[in-house]
C-alpha cells in the first residue's frame, strides 16, 4: 500500500548516513503502521490526525497481542487480553514516543502534513516513576551498594572476592603500584558505588550529570558538588551536601589515590573511562535496588529528594534550585504525596 513512501524514506535515512540498525528498526515500525492502514482500510493520501491517534491505540493491543503470544502459545479471546492485561507491563509510553516520531518523520518525507499539535504526545506514562523513598530507604540501597559485587551481582564481603574466580593478585611490585582498583577485587567497588547513590541523591543528579562529573567538580571544603552543564537547559549550579556524605566522599578520595588532576572522572570505570548513563542506571543501580527490597529505577532518587525535601518544609523554590529546573512547574511533576501526607500536615497547622 506505502511501499513507494517507504523506498523514499529508506533512502532519505541511507543519505543522513544512519546505522543499519537504526534504519531496521525504523522500518520495523512503518511495517506495524502499513499493517495498521490495511487492517482499518486507511489510504495514505487520507490519512488524519484521528488515524494516528487510533495508530497508538492499535500498537498497544497489537503489543498486548504479542505477549500473549508468546507466553501462551495461541491467540487470545476479548476476556483473556483483558485478564492477561492486568497481569503484564503494556506499552511504555516511550516505546510511544518513539514510534510517533518514525511516523512523524516518515509522513515529513513524504511531504504528507499532519497537525501535530492535536495528537497527543505519549512521551510519559501517567503513573511514571510513582514510587518514592525515604531516606531511611536510600541509606538502605546506599549500604547495599557498599557490598555490592558488579561480577556476582549480589552483595559479597571482601573475604568472598579471594574466593572469587576473577580475584588476582599483581603479578610484581610495579603492578601493584599501579593498579587502579581496591585491592579485594577487580569487580568489588563498593565505596564509590555508595558515594555514587548518596551524592546522586542529595544533589538530585540526572544520570548524565552524575556520569559526567569530574573531580574539579567537588568542592568539600565548601561541601558542596557544582554541576557545570546541567541537562534540560537549566543554568549551572553548585549544590550543597551534607557532612555525612562530605566525610565519605573524602574516604572515597583517600581510597581512590589516581585520582589527581581536575580533569578526572570523579567516578570512573574499571578501564578509566566514565559510565554510560544508561548503563549504570540499568546494570549498576537497578539491580543493586532489587538487592535492598526495592524494585525502582535510578530516577526515584531524584522523585525521593524532591517530594522528601517538600515534605520536610522547604519551599518549592528553594527545591527548584536544587533540582535545576528552569520552570517551577516542571518541579511539580517531581512531588508524590500521598494522601496520609496530607493530613499529617493539615493536622499539623490544626485544619483538620
Amino acid at each position: 500500500m506505502i511501499e513507494e513512501e517507504i523506498d523514499v524514506f529508506r533512502g532519505f535515512m541511507e543519505i543522513e548516513e544512519r546505522s543499519i540498525h537504526t534504519i531496521r528498526q525504523y522500518l520495523d515500525i512503518l511495517n506495524w503502521f502499513e499493517t495498521f492502514l490495511r487492517e482499518k482500510s486507511i489510504s495514505f493520501q487520507d490519512l488524519t490526525e484521528k488515524d494516528i491517534m487510533k495508530f497508538q491505540l492499535w500498537i498497544k493491543n497489537k503489543h498486548l497481542v504479542n505477549q500473549y503470544l508468546r507466553v501462551h502459545k495461541k491467540l487470545p479471546t476479548k476476556s483473556e487480553l483483558e485478564e492477561f492485561s492486568k497481569k503484564t507491563k503494556s506499552l511504555g509510553g516511550k516505546s510511544l514516543y518513539k514510534y510517533l516520531t518514525t511516523i512523524k518523520k516518515f509522513l515529513e518525507v513524504n511531504d504528507k502534513q499532519l497537525n501535530w499539535t492535536r495528537i497527543p504526545t505519549p512521551k510519559y506514562d501517567d503513573n511514571f516513576n510513582p514510587n518514592v523513598l525515604s531516606p531511611s530507604e536510600i541509606q538502605k540501597i546506599a549500604q547495599t551498594a557498599s557490598r555490592f559485587c558488579t561480577f556476582q551481582h549480589t552483595t559479597i564481603s571482601s573475604d568472598d572476592c579471594m574466593k572469587c574466580k576473577k580475584f588476582r593478585n599483581p603479578k610484581s611490585f610495579k603492578s601493584a603500584a599501579q593498579r587502579t582498583y581496591p585491592e579485594v577485587c577487580f569487580y568489588f567497588d563498593g565505596l564509590k558505588l555508595k558515594s555514587m547513590i548518596l551524592l546522586a541523591y542529595e544533589a538530585a543528579l540526572r544520570t548524565d550529570e552524575l556520569c559526567n562529573l569530574k573531580l574539579k567538580h567537588l568542592d568539600l571544603d565548601l561541601k558542596e558538588v557544582f554541576i557545570e552543564k546541567p541537562l534540560k537547559h537549566s543554568q549551572p549550579q553548585a549544590v550543597p551536601i551534607s557532612d555525612g556524605l562530605n566525610s565519605l566522599l573524602k574516604e572515597y578520595l583517600s581510597n581512590y589515590k589516581y585520582l589527581k588532576n581536575d580533569e578526572d572522572i570523579l567516578f570512573p570505570t574499571k578501564t578509566g573511562k566514565k559510565y554510560h548513563a544508561n548503563n549504570f542506571a540499568t546494570h549498576v543501580f537497578r539491580p543493586i535496588a532489587k538487592l535492598a527490597g526495592f524494585d525502582v529505577r535510578y530516577y526515584t532518587l531524584r522523585h525521593s529528594r524532591a517530594t522528601n525535601l517538600i515534605k520536610q518544609g522547604l519551599d518549592i523554590g528553594w527545591v527548584r534550585r536544587i533540582t535545576r529546573h528552569k520552570n517551577i512547574n516542571n518541579v511539580l511533576k517531581y512531588i508524590h504525596l500521598s494522601s496520609q501526607d496530607i493530613r499529617k500536615e493539615l493536622e499539623k497547622k490544626e485544619l483538620l
